[in-house]
């Protein structure tokens, strides 16, 4: 699971969780059993926490559990991903969606997608 918070309250929680318990960020990446650059990506909030390293985060320093408040959503882990691949084709989304058949077709036919836009750039010369 996914934990959405409100805009900006992601990083004052990893920043406060940090200054709290005087830890340095891998320290902390390790504690919390993720890497560095996943912590520093959480921090500028790309992407959204793990809803169990909330947890540990509330283990190490129970003062973080009223960031708990400030949580807006849980998400499944996958969300935010792009379609594609087996699951999409098994649930006909995206690229595999039946009105796109025709669409489809033509890519393949002509080498794919990149090829189309080749093609689009050597016909514009």
């Amino acid at each position: 699971m996914r934990c959405i918070f409100v805009k900006g309250k992601q990083r004052v929680l990893l920043l406060f969780a940090k200054n709290s318990l005087g830890m340095s960020w891998r320290d902390m990446a390790d504690k919390l059993n993720i890497g560095y650059t996943t912590l520093r990506d959480w921090r500028d909030e790309r992407y959204s926490m793990r809803y169990e390293a909330f947890h540990k985060l509330v283990e190490m320093h129970p003062r973080c559990k009223d960031f708990g408040d400030f949580i807006v959503n849980l998400r499944e882990d996958n969300w935010g991903r792009r379609l594609g691949g087996f699951r999409a084709k098994q649930k006909k989304r995206g690229f595999f969606d039946p009105k796109h058949a025709k669409q489809r077709r033509l890519w393949r036919s002509n080498g794919g997608k990149n090829r189309i836009k080749k093609m689009a750039c050597e016909n514009e010369s």
